[in-house]
């Protein structure tokens, strides 16, 4: 009996243990932010979440998809990509108006890589007929606006950072490449405005 008595003082400390114990590990575990899962960050970039400024056009989104530029479904690619090239200009009518509209033009890419996804879905855009975007001599040109108040205005769809307008404009008459990095969101069907860019986000890249 005194053996009992003497035990219950030690099972009673246990017991405390125990429950601090699991407190301590039950508070460590949900105070650690969890991994994000998903697609690599393209060269541990911040990923770019523009929600407001691509809706604000009024052009319905389905979906805004941020890390690499990739396979979203069956049909549909979307997401982020960096990509060198020329800007062009062409002049095109669209409804009995002249317009001049502001293009990057990107050259073939290789590989699976986000530039070279971006590359071949929207080559496959134009080939299935899709008129936003122009290929000429394999070039992609993917369209990010239009020019306004002859030319000192780049105007679009896409939220493009004043830096990357600033950048644009200036190497319109060069043979200077620029870098961009695009944000391509799933759209909703919808008709295109002449300013219309499959791109909801534009910045500027250094590299």
């Amino acid at each position: 009996m005194n053996n009992q008595k003497g035990l219950a003082p030690i099972v009673i400390v246990l017991i405390i243990i125990v429950f601090l114990g699991g407190g301590i590990f039950t508070w460590k575990y949900f105070s650690i932010p969890k991994e994000e899962t998903g697609m690599p960050k393209e060269e541990g970039i911040p990923s770019l979440n523009n929600t407001a400024e691509c809706n604000k056009a009024g052009i319905p989104i389905e979906e805004i998809v941020t890390g690499p530029f990739r396979s979203i479904n069956e049909f549909i690619f979307a997401g982020e990509a960096t990509l060198s090239g020329y800007v062009v200009t062409k002049k095109e009518e669209f409804f009995e108006e002249e317009i001049e509209r502001v293009y990057l033009k990107i050259s073939p890419q290789k590989g699976d890589t986000p530039q070279a996804r971006f590359y071949s879905y929207f080559v496959r855009m134009v080939e299935r007929g899709n008129m936003v975007n122009l290929i000429e001599n394999d070039d992609l040109l993917f369209r990010l606006g239009e020019l306004k108040d002859n030319g000192n205005t780049l105007s679009s769809t896409a939220n493009i950072s004043p830096l990357a307008e600033t950048k644009i404009l200036s190497v319109l008459k060069t043979t200077e490449i620029i870098s961009l990095r695009i944000q391509v969101p799933v759209w909703v069907a919808m008709g295109a405005s002449s300013d219309f860019s499959f791109a909801c986000a534009v910045e500027f890249s250094g590299d």
